[in-house]
């Protein structure tokens, strides 16, 4: 009995004690330090946005509050300037203006941050700086805030009629861009918002050059890692839509990262110096039509680089290389580098003709050329002085010259960042037929070609 006794003395002393600590710490707690020693920390001490389209705004960004101090503080004001572009929240409060914001010992807190910026009518990108500033105990410190903008041509959901478009500014396209008659100069950059696309109705003529093509990407500008671009991204917007009955001609763009680049039907196009690459469905998906593509790189997507289904093309000095693959998903590649057919489901297309010439055509499948073809329906195709990784018996021999089968072409880099030059032991090098060097004497890099030209769109430049 005796022991009962004392075990409950022992148990209500302990509990005594336990409030009194409790009790002792949370008035610790509630002492908040004066003294200007104390000062925060910051996860960050400048802030920067990548380049951002005026008007538009911003991704969040984020950075840390720190007391790393044995004492909680409190800080008497946390201020944006009122005319500031940018916008925080501070651990989930809104305003440009808080006061007496309490942080405890050895605690942290969130501020994030947006931007919008007001457009200048100014041709290059501009700087925009701001601070948000922490006062407490007498002490003034500062996160540093930077952006910098860029204004553009805004089209939303926008129909055109006859236009031409200037490299001026960049434009920015929301929804559907509706054209007829479509020119577009040299230094002209289209950037898409996701699921925008370009619809020409009538003839679309693109007229860049080496030393200002013409882009297509999508709008987003900032990183999704710290090494990666969205700009590396396949998927960002949809895609380039040319109308049928219609002749297209594309020179020196840059195509990229999207749906599909281009879906044609029924009508002609002429694409040269340019490069088509990293898009989540096809590259060129083309029915009834006409394509002349020469010294140009058709790349790393996940249905086919080319799609033909019927028609009459020609790949000349080209090179057609899948190796997709997508950084911020786990998907997988679905088909071959090239696809030619003569049909379409249940309907027959005729292809009449399809010539690969001075051409490369491999990636990451064993076999990247299917020959889809349908009985009693035409079909006639030939590859001269090009290098396919393609299974040798799918072809009938009288339709072939001067073929390397299934050899490595030696690219630089098949894994990102790619990179489709040849290196100095490639079997490409010297097997092109010299005649076409009188249409492409300069290889996609602006490299002069000599003697037998390699094959695919860049020749071997030894370092």
């Amino acid at each position: 009995m005796k022991t009962i006794i004392l075990l409950r003395n022992t148990l209500k002393i302990l509990l005594l004690f336990l409030a009194t600590c409790c009790l002792f710490v949370s008035c610790k707690d509630d002492d908040f330090s004066t003294n200007p020693a104390h000062k925060l920390s910051f996860s960050k001490n400048v802030l920067s946005f990548d380049t951002l389209f005026t008007t538009v705004g911003s991704t969040t960004r984020t950075f840390m509050v720190y007391n790393k101090n044995n004492r909680p503080l409190r800080i008497s004001e946390i201020r944006l300037p009122n005319n500031s572009m940018f916008r925080m929240n501070v651990d989930g409060v809104s305003d440009n203006v808080m006061t007496n914001v309490e942080i405890r010992a050895k605690d942290s807190m969130f501020v994030f941050v947006e931007v919008t910026i007001d457009p200048r009518n100014e041709s290059l990108p501009f700087l925009v700086e701001d601070s948000i500033m922490f006062y407490t105990n007498t002490n003034v410190q500062h996160v540093k805030l930077t952006a910098y903008g860029q204004d553009a041509v805004i089209f939303r959901n926008r129909t055109l009629p006859d236009t031409t478009l200037l490299g001026e500014k960049p434009y920015l396209i929301f929804g559907d861009l509706i054209a007829e008659n479509l020119t577009i100069e040299e230094n002209s950059r289209l950037f898409f918002r996701h699921n925008a696309n370009l619809i020409v109705n009538g003839n679309l003529r693109i007229n860049g050059t080496r030393e200002e093509p013409v882009i297509f990407r999508g709008d987003r500008l900032d990183n999704f890692l710290q090494d990666y671009k969205y700009d590396d991204l396949p998927g960002q917007w949809g895609g380039i839509v040319l109308a049928s009955e219609h002749d297209h001609y594309i020179n020196f763009a840059h195509i990229r990262n999207g749906k599909t680049g281009i879906r044609i039907d029924s009508a002609t196009l002429k694409i040269e110096n340019s490069m088509v690459h990293n898009f989540d469905g096809y590259g060129i998906k083309a029915k009834h039509a006409e394509i002349w593509i020469g010294n140009s790189l058709i790349a790393n997507c996940s249905e086919n680089c080319l799609q033909f289904i019927g028609g009459k093309h020609d790949i000349i000095q080209s090179t057609i290389a899948n190796f997709y693959s997508n950084l911020s998903a786990d998907t997988q590649r679905k088909g071959v580098a090239v696809l030619l057919t003569n049909s379409d489901g249940d309907e027959n297309v005729a292809l009449s003709q399809v010539t690969f010439i001075n051409s490369i055509v491999y990636g990451s499948f064993q076999n990247e050329i299917t020959l889809r073809k349908k009985d009693d329906v035409e079909f006639n195709y030939s590859f001269q002085h090009c290098l396919l990784r393609a299974r040798e018996s799918d072809f009938d021999e009288n339709n072939l010259l001067n073929i390397i089968w299934n050899e490595n072409p030696e690219f630089v880099n098949t894994k990102f960042p790619y990179d489709f030059r040849l290196k100095t032991n490639s079997p490409a090098i010297d097997k092109g037929d010299p005649a076409i060097l009188l249409i492409y004497p300069y290889d996609l890099a602006g490299n002069l070609r000599t003697g037998n030209p390699d094959l695919g769109a860049y020749k071997y430049i030894a370092e």
